[in-house]
């Protein structure tokens, strides 16, 4: 072992490894950075490949393609070279210069005659550790990656890419693409890639892989000059990663099917198996499996030229954290794509069937080391190719590569195979080819269009149609809650235990045929908020109602025929409602336990008084226990009628041909007459009051709030930038300068006529003086305080960012539009209050804050 001052450890390892004829020499130097050494003289060249361990995988929606835009930019200028420079110094050199991102790392490369390395050496560690991210070259760098994107979405191949990733990868960040949208891309500014750039980049995030003619010692001399020097960073937590969806497939026992009609040239399909990851011990093993299985699916698949096969792929998609195999189809067009499935079923079977033959097993591994040796030629592109592994399991994941590939067995393959491949059910996704007439003549690709029409029962219903995604979005809102609990004498929390009965499927349908039933088509409901899962609840009101669906455009008939008949004919037999019970049992005893809970319940009934608003959308243990089957049958009868509904649908399909189809699917539905609802909701005539009720916990509830008259419904969007303006400062003072809670926000409503604000924390008992006394002073120094044209620009873009944020999915634009509908503010509302928030004015905010701020008016109520 060698030592030095900046080096931690240093590991000569004298194995035949990574199919190369040098043993490699890993040194981690003294921050933390890891250096993989491998001498090979062929040729007088050295190539310095860098992996840098952060990609798609590290990125939010609001930084999607931050990192292949960061590759960008670090060849725009340094703190001590200009771009020109940088350019002109390696060209000087004769070096090969050059960076890829990909899904969980970058991946930087240089490959320089020898004796001009170190120099080369010298720019890569620059431009790694010292870029300044010119401002004046951010610009024209984001033209250049938009250039770039638009130049992909030209490409079928592309189209399909976003499908798969889309529906395969959906809840994690590999369903967004690598290289960002058009308006990520647009959004991004200096301060967050410069961030995310400072964040990431540190040498204990890298791992350096040098590769060609040099003698070891004068290497990792070298190294230690020139990366040696740089500090090392905090890195962020490393967050697991699952796939939902291949996972869910599992779960149900069932392969998950995709299907995605789009103007191409021929049928792409795509199968997603479970697999090992690099740190599994079946690894090995799998690569031998999957070598075969990929030779046997060739052979098959295009021995019948009737199924139109003519590329068949099979390779590994891996993380950290999850391992898949993929195989992919090109199928000609004027085929059916549905023999091919089948065949690869069949090919899987047989594959399974026996333990393959020692040859195969042999010659399929000589085949992988033989490819490992070619590449190893070109030192650069080999360094790139290695590059996922030294992501994901480090350099001596590479150490003993190739020997532990030459040592599986045959029964070893046979069992890997078997692990993972027999066992389990795929995802597939088809990307189904269509001409680009047929394509043209199912979607009008010009502007935004609108349809609207109250049907003859009563239904409203409202279709957005626009181009920009292939999601078939449709929300369905039923109107005034708890006010038709109230007039229809039933139970507190009835709604919601209908709501839970939905998610048992239709009646005549058992639950799990309901369930295999949306997941073929593609498609997914929501009929109610998870109780369990922290901010779930966003959408839940005593106001109304809703259920959520999700499908794909060129399926979303079926998928909302059934929805309509599970609303409409629900399972409302004594096992399902036995089974709901339970689950409102365990809600209501959750709520009756939770100071929280206890606490925004006791706040609201003193805010709203005797207003339905102030209503339990659960109910409480008793409402739980005796529901009956009549009581449920006669309520659903009523609030569930078309009459009570607003359904509001976004969607690339012509606007009126979806309209047409909601009548006939709905147009018949003669339910019962909606509830009795006095509507809008009066304000309440209560005083300020204070309760104080003893919860038992460690934890305690504070609410504070007040109604008051809404002079001017103008002064709506200047009161939701004053709100945002206080909530922040709230924040900032009682909870990261004074550490009082650990939950604390405000919140301002608007009903006709009228408003609500509130303020609600989370804290412990000791605090609740100060915390009163805290808010009360925030509302105060608000009152009186002139604001700065900074605050309101602060909050302005904060309250827009959030806003366009939740407005992302299509499903939460057609709830947008449903709820404009509700309000009777029509369907496009929504974009006008955004318009409203960005004319608000310094002098508008600090007029309502004088008008509307009560701090000595405010109810108050603490569970302890």
């Amino acid at each position: 072992m060698r030592h030095s001052r900046l080096l931690l450890s240093l590991l000569i390892l004298t194995a035949l490894t990574v199919s190369l004829h040098a043993s490699p020499t890993i040194v981690t130097l003294g921050n933390g950075m890891e250096v993989m050494l491998v001498e090979n003289r062929s040729n007088p060249v050295i190539a310095s490949v860098v992996v840098v361990r952060t990609g798609l995988r590290n990125e939010s929606v609001e930084l999607n393609g931050a990192t292949h835009f960061l590759e960008h930019l670090l060849f725009n200028g340094t703190e001590t070279r200009s771009q020109k420079q940088l350019y002109d110094e390696m060209d000087f050199l004769g070096g090969y210069n050059n960076a890829n991102t990909a899904h969980d790392r970058t991946t930087f490369m240089i490959l320089l005659e020898k004796s001009n390395f170190e120099r080369g050496l010298e720019i890569q560690a620059d431009m790694l550790f010292h870029s300044t991210l010119p401002p004046d070259k951010f610009e024209k760098e984001k033209g250049i990656v938009i250039e770039e994107i638009g130049k992909d979405e030209d490409s079928e191949s592309w189209r399909a890419e976003r499908f798969f990733d889309q529906v395969i990868h959906r809840g994690t960040p590999y369903q967004w693409p690598i290289l960002g949208s058009r308006n990520s891309i647009r959004r991004l500014t200096r301060e967050q890639v410069y961030d995310y750039y400072k964040t990431y980049y540190v040498p204990n995030n890298m791992t350096a892989l040098i590769m060609g003619d040099f003698h070891t010692p004068d290497m990792v001399a070298m190294v230690e000059r020139v990366f040696g020097k740089e500090a090392p960073g905090s890195l962020p937590p490393h967050p697991p990663l699952t796939l939902p969806v291949l996972e869910r497939a599992q779960a149900d026992g069932a392969a998950a099917h995709f299907l995605n009609p789009g103007a191409a040239s021929s049928h792409r399909v795509r199968l997603v198996h479970p697999a090992p990851t690099r740190s599994a011990p079946d690894y090995f093993a799998f690569q031998a499996a999957a070598r075969l299985l990929g030779d046997r699916l060739e052979q098959d698949l295009k021995a019948v030229p009737e199924w139109g096969v003519t590329e068949v792929s099979t390779y590994p998609f891996t993380d950290r954290d999850f391992g898949t195999l993929v195989v992919d189809l090109t199928i000609d067009a004027k085929a059916d794509y549905r023999p091919a499935l089948e065949a690869i079923h069949h090919s899987f079977l047989g594959f399974l069937e026996s333990e393959p033959p020692a040859d195969r097993v042999q010659a399929a591994v000589t085949a992988i080391r033989s490819e490992e040796i070619f590449n190893a030629e070109r030192p650069h592109y080999y360094g790139m190719l290695k590059a996922e592994d030294l992501a994901q399991a480090g350099p001596y994941f590479l150490t003993d590569y190739s020997d532990r590939l030459a040592g599986v067995t045959p029964q070893e393959v046979s069992q890997a195979a078997q692990k993972y491949l027999g066992p389990t059910y795929p995802v597939v996704a088809v990307y189904q080819a269509t001409s680009p007439e047929e394509t043209a003549a199912a979607r009008t690709s010009g502007e935004r269009k609108m349809a609207r029409k109250t049907l003859d029962n009563g239904l409203l219903a409202v279709v957005e149609q626009n181009p920009d995604s292939r999601v078939f979005a449709a929300h369905f809102l039923f109107k005034n809650r708890s006010a038709a609990e109230t007039a229809l004498g039933a139970r507190a929390g009835t709604v919601d235990y209908l709501h839970h009965l939905f998610e048992l499927g239709p009646q005549g349908m058992t639950q799990e045929a309901y369930q295999a039933a949306m997941q073929s088509l593609g498609a997914q409901a929501k009929y109610c908020d998870m109780a369990f899962i922290p901010y779930d609840d966003y959408y839940t009101t005593p106001e109304y109602s809703y259920v959520r669906l999700e499908a794909l455009d060129d399926n979303y008939v079926p998928a909302l025929e059934l929805v309509g008949r599970t609303i409409r004919t629900p399972d409302l037999s004594d096992p399902a409602v036995a089974t709901v019970r339970g689950q409102m049992m365990g809600l209501a005893k959750r709520n009756q336990a939770s100071v929280q809970e206890s606490g925004k319940a006791l706040f609201r009934r003193l805010l709203y008084g005797e207003s339905p608003l102030a209503a339990d959308v659960v109910g409480s243990m008793e409402d739980a226990v005796f529901h009956t089957v009549p009581e449920l049958q006669d309520f659903h009868r009523a609030y569930f009628s078309p009459g009570n509904l607003i359904l509001t649908v976004v969607t690339s399909n012509p606007a009126d041909s979806v309209l047409a189809r909601i009548e006939s699917l709905f147009g018949d539905w003669t339910a019962g007459n909606p509830p009795p609802v006095a509507s809008p909701y009066p304000q309440p005539a209560a005083a300020a009051a204070r309760q104080e009720e003893a919860g038992g916990k460690e934890q305690s509830y504070l609410g504070m709030g007040y109604s008051f008259a809404l002079a001017n419904p103008a002064d709506q969007a200047p009161l939701s930038i004053l709100n945002a303006i206080l909530s922040e400062r709230m924040q900032f003072q009682l909870r990261e300068k004074e550490g009082l809670a650990y939950t604390l926000g405000s919140s301002v409503n608007f009903y006709p006529g009228w408003g609500v604000w509130a303020a609600a924390m989370g804290t412990g008992p000791q605090n609740l003086v100060r915390a009163e006394e805290g808010i009360r002073e925030q509302v105060k120094k608000a009152a009186k305080e002139k604001f700065r044209e900074t605050d309101v620009a602060k909050a302005r873009n904060a309250y827009l960012g959030r806003q366009l944020l939740r407005g992302l999915s299509r499903i939460n634009q057609a709830y947008q539009m449903g709820l404009g509908e509700f309000r009777g503010e029509g369907f496009d509302s929504y974009r006008e209050r955004l318009e409203e928030i960005r004319r608000v004015t310094v002098e508008d905010v600090n007029r309502v804050a004088r008008q509307y701020l009560n701090p000595e008016g405010m109810s108050l109520v603490v569970v302890r």
